[in-house]
């Protein structure tokens, strides 16, 4: 037996050294889902013509980047979320046949995801039946290239309708996010108290929904551009500190969006964080570059534990912010 005492004493020790990657007080690891995507605010801050570019431009670039970083742990890879379907529409009409395999490809394998949302749509503001419409042409690509579009997001507007539950349910997703703008708004939006929730349509089909309580700052918690001021080691950490807090208790992280209101956004940060982040914290706490799908896998598993909201925020068109930003804010 004496021989075998020091392989038991080191398999003790590395058992402590991995538990204790993990803070006092939790009993696992905790996951944080780190999502790469620009907010295109189509022609607020450039031409259409140069929007149009930037997404042709971002998608060549991260489809270099996954290419790049093939080799890399999974959690490490590059990969990129469009913020709407108008990138991948683009992308058939201006590359060749075997560029846009690529880019399928690339959302076949999980490095790429789109939405079903066309651009970053006030539906407030729109008829139902363009709600409903605005779903077509993923459906085409769908049946055509057996990609799936399982997420929707209604972006920095504080509102948004309560049919949207049901018709993106309907349309085959499961998953929805909203960011918001730090705007000033007359809608109950604050009259929510939940950052991850199952959103129940009128209907009764739901989604799986993330919209974490808004923090003051649209490049933060809660804004659309939730990882640019926490793509960093002292952020993923603060947002761990957040959402593993008693009040909280989440199963998992989710800090989606960083490109805010740049134009265009082609940065390797997500991938250089990610892995510095888990070189340091081995066996513990884990960061992942997500393809958004990723995270509501995760919490997915814990569904049952989760609100069910019904209702929506706000109520049909209305001028709600005034300023520079007159016409502009709607529902």
């Amino acid at each position: 037996m004496r021989s075998h005492r020091p392989w038991l004493t080191l398999a003790l020790l590395a058992l402590g050294w991995v538990t204790a990657t993990i803070p006092a007080g939790r009993a696992a690891a905790h996951k944080v889902y780190l999502v790469n995507e620009n907010h295109t605010d189509y022609g607020w801050n450039a031409t259409t013509d140069a929007y149009d570019a930037s997404m042709l431009s971002e998608l060549d670039y991260y489809l270099g980047r996954i290419a790049a970083t093939v080799s890399n742990p999974p959690a490490a890879q590059a990969r990129f979320v469009a913020d709407n379907w108008y990138y991948l529409y683009l992308y058939e009409k201006n590359r060749t046949p075997q560029q846009f395999q690529s880019l399928i490809d690339a959302m076949q394998s999980g490095h790429i995801t789109v939405p079903l949302n066309p651009l970053v749509t006030l539906y407030g503001a729109l008829p139902t039946e363009a709600a409903i419409r605005a779903g077509y042409y993923p459906g085409r690509i769908e049946r055509g290239y057996g990609v799936h579009f399982v997420h929707g997001e209604e972006m920095e507007n504080t509102t948004i309708p309560w049919g949207m539950a049901g018709i993106w349910a309907r349309s085959a997703a499961k998953y929805s996010w909203k960011g918001i703008c730090a705007c000033v708004t007359l809608a109950p939006y604050q009259d929510r108290s939940l950052d991850l929730f199952r959103w129940q349509g009128p209907d009764g089909s739901e989604l799986l929904t993330k919209w974490y309580q808004f923090s003051g700052n649209n490049q933060s918690w809660g804004g659309y551009a939730e990882a640019r001021a926490n793509l960093s080691q002292a952020g993923i950490q603060a947002t761990i500190a957040r959402d593993t807090a008693p009040a909280r208790n989440l199963p998992a992280s989710g800090v989606f969006g960083y490109g805010w209101d740049d134009v265009n956004s082609q940065i390797t940060n997500f991938e250089t964080e990610v892995a510095a982040w888990n070189a340091a914290h081995p066996g513990g706490d884990q960061a992942i570059v997500s393809n958004i799908i990723d995270y509501f896998q995760e919490v997915e598993q814990h569904k049952g534990t989760l609100p069910i909201q019904r209702g929506g925020w706000g109520k049909p068109p209305q001028i709600v912010r005034f300023g520079r930003d007159f016409g502009r804010h709607f529902e």
